[in-house]
């Protein structure tokens, strides 16, 4: 009974409800609490709503994630070929919905926890073995896939139960049609969009949930995603866009090396950036970046001794073109630190220099890192 009485009670806190906190996210970049039930999706300045902070978890390892040319992820269950041979059944979501996903709107289809290579000018296969084989995918069937390797005539067919994905070397496409549209980020790792929209208030019948149109070219179909489903939820704006720092391109201006030893500037899958003293790294941001906001905090883990973590401390500072737009100290013991920050156009670099101790365990982490563009 005590089991049944927990279980209940966790089903419930996780059930969302229109009177529950959320957090938003504006033009400023600042990340701000409010109830649910006073956002709207069709207010313009509204960019991100974050239903949960949950870690995204798939059902089970043995999904698949299936990559599409206009920038959707579909996690699901492989359920075979389509008759064409040309094609993909893939049941997404907690709600297990059937979608059928042509060759020539993937970029990839790997089993989670699998990356691929990538190579823009041929298909990729990776087997269970870890081996790579390059060429093209020339067809799918229930049991097996045929693949060309290299410039040979023929397609070998490789079981089913061998293949731990695939790359195709499509060109990624970004959505065009923007009003009514809202990216949706699933807490099982699917990420889709939905054309208008909309929060519908739970009922005694049914919990609170998102409803809308989704959008998989060519096609389209109603969808009703409970709310404790949704991560998150960004209506993309005609005006305005977030764009992940991680995704320009970052050099090294100067530094990414200590006593000799080279410790250059890093990102991680998770879209953070790792540093250490002294180094300098630039940015080429999109045009019309108008802000920059992130968090940076020393990047220490626990197994450092105390007498040692003592030695770390340095500063990091942000520059727009000559101009210094923030600066920030950061010392072993001290709290992350969120940075927010107005762009010109002048170029982002940001430094890290050595604390009094020198080059020291001084590295950090920088999070969270994202751009406002105007579009």
């Amino acid at each position: 009974m005590k089991l049944l009485i927990t279980a209940l009670c966790s089903l419930l806190l996780c059930t969302p409800t229109l009177a529950q906190q959320v957090v938003v996210v504006g033009t400023d970049l600042e990340p701000k609490s409010t109830r649910l039930d006073s956002v709207s999706l069709s207010d313009p300045g509204l960019l991100r709503l974050r239903i949960s902070s949950d870690p995204i978890t798939p059902l089970n390892d043995k999904q698949y994630a299936a990559k599409l040319v206009d920038g959707q992820s579909l996690v699901g269950t492989l359920l075979g070929a389509g008759q064409d041979g040309e094609s993909i059944r893939l049941a997404f979501g907690y709600e297990q919905r059937t979608v059928v996903l042509p060759l020539d709107e993937l970029l990839s289809f790997a089993r989670v926890g699998h990356s691929l290579p990538g190579d823009a000018s041929d298909d990729t296969m990776l087997l269970a073995t870890g081996e790579t084989l390059v060429g093209f995918v020339d067809a799918i069937s229930e049991k097996s896939i045929g693949f060309v390797v290299g410039d040979a005539d023929d397609p070998i067919q490789i079981p089913m139960g061998r293949v731990r994905g695939f790359s195709i070397a499509n060109k990624p496409e970004a959505i065009k049609m923007k009003k009514g549209l809202a990216r949706v980020l699933l807490r099982g790792g699917s990420m889709l969009y939905l054309r208008d929209a909309n929060i519908k208030r739970a009922t005694d019948q049914a919990p609170a949930a998102l409803e809308g149109t989704f959008i998989l070219e060519p096609q389209t179909a109603p969808i009703t995603l409970p709310l404790n489903h949704v991560q998150l939820i960004e209506p993309l704006s005609e005006q305005y866009a977030l764009q992940a720092l991680t995704e320009t391109e970052m050099t090294t201006i100067a530094g990414g090396e200590v006593f000799g030893v080279a410790m250059p500037p890093t990102t991680t899958q998770d879209d953070s950036i790792r540093l250490h003293a002294p180094v300098t790294v630039g940015f080429d941001l999109p045009i019309g970046a108008e802000r920059l906001a992130f968090t940076v905090a020393m990047d220490l883990d626990d197994s450092i001794p105390e007498s040692r973590r003592a030695m770390a401390g340095c500063d990091l500072v942000v520059y727009d073109g000559k101009e210094v737009v923030a600066k920030h100290t950061l010392t072993p013991d001290g709290p992350a630190k969120r940075l927010n920050v107005p762009l010109t156009g002048g170029g982002l670099r940001i430094a890290l220099k050595p604390g009094v101790n020198g080059p020291v365990l001084d590295r950090v982490i920088i999070t969270q890192a994202e751009l406002l563009v105007s579009e």
